[in-house]
């Protein structure tokens, strides 16, 4: 049975100082306080999050699957479980961060 490893505090610190101005670095940040899947992170559309609320829903996944040696996205609608589908409350939806990435990314 697969077991999550979760990173302790100063690996957090540790990854945050790595991707810090990387494009990636929104990624890891929502994956980090979230325990987001990739596949989640990755269906994440900006329309998933709800400043004046400050949540953040998961409604749809994004997987690659190699099909006859072929790279090629496969977009679900719906997330792997009921739990993923929940909308949970967003302490990063709050951040000046957020909102710059999404004016940047808006470009």
């Amino acid at each position: 049975k697969y077991e999550a490893t979760i990173y302790n505090q100063s690996e957090l610190d540790k990854l945050f100082k790595v991707v810090k101005g990387d494009p990636l670095e929104l990624a890891v940040i929502l994956g980090a306080f979230y325990g987001l899947r990739r596949s989640e992170v990755v269906g994440l559309k900006w329309d998933a999050i709800d400043f004046e609320r400050g949540t953040i829903s998961v409604k749809r996944t994004v997987t690659t699957i190699n099909l006859d040696g072929k790279c090629q996205e496969i977009e679900k609608e719906s997330a792997k479980t009921k739990s993923s589908l929940m909308t949970s409350t967003s302490n990063v939806a709050d951040t000046p961060y957020l909102y710059s990435s999404k004016r940047m990314l808006s470009k």
